[in-house]
C-alpha cells in the first residue's frame, strides 16, 4: 500500500531525480515527476493515495525551476512540505516563487545518491516547524538520515 503521493520536479534525465523517483517507488510512495514547460511527463493516472509532499530538485537557479516552484505549491495540499534542493537557492529564495513560504523547508545532499546519505534539512526563516517535521519524515522514509540546521541557514 502506497504511503502517499509524491509530486517531484526536476531536470529530465538528472541522476538525483532518476535516484528519487526510484527510492520512492520501492519505499511504497506513487511518485509523479512534473515536466518542464512543453515536454512530456510521467502519465498522471488516477490515484486515491493522498498527496504527502513535493520535491524540487533543480540544480540551477532559472525560469524553469520558478515555474516549477509555483507549480508544485499550486498542486501541493495544505499542510504538506514543499522540499527544496539548496544548491542554487536557499530555502527562503525558493519561497519567494511560491505562495505558501510556510511549507518550503530547504535541503541538501552531498556525493552520489545513496540509502543512509546525509540530508541536511535547511527551513526557511518563514517555515513552520510542521513543515519540517514531515520533511524530515519523509526523507527518513527513503533511507537517508537527516540533521535539521538553524533556520535561514544557507550553503555556499
Amino acid at each position: 500500500m502506497a504511503n502517499g503521493r509524491v509530486f517531484v520536479a526536476g531536470a529530465p534525465g538528472d541522476v538525483l531525480l532518476e535516484w528519487l523517483r526510484a527510492r520512492l517507488h520501492e519505499s511504497g510512495y506513487d511518485p509523479l515527476v512534473l515536466a518542464p514547460a512543453g515536454e512530456a511527463g510521467d502519465a498522471a493516472p488516477i490515484s486515491l493515495a493522498p498527496v504527502v509532499a513535493s520535491f524540487d530538485l533543480w540544480r540551477t537557479a532559472g525560469e524553469e525551476r520558478f515555474e516549477a516552484l509555483a507549480a508544485l505549491d499550486e498542486r501541493l495540499p495544505p499542510g504538506r512540505p514543499l522540499l527544496a534542493l539548496c544548491n542554487a537557492l536557499s530555502a527562503d529564495e525558493a519561497a519567494s516563487y511560491t505562495v505558501r513560504a510556510e511549507r518550503v523547508v530547504g535541503f541538501s545532499l552531498f556525493g552520489i545518491p545513496h540509502e543512509g546519505m546525509l540530508a541536511e534539512v535547511l527551513p526557511g526563516l518563514s517555515t513552520d516547524a510542521g513543515a519540517v517535521q514531515r520533511a524530515v519524515e519523509v526523507l527518513a522514509a527513503l533511507g537517508l538520515r537527516t540533521e535539521t540546521l538553524p533556520p535561514g541557514s544557507t550553503r555556499p
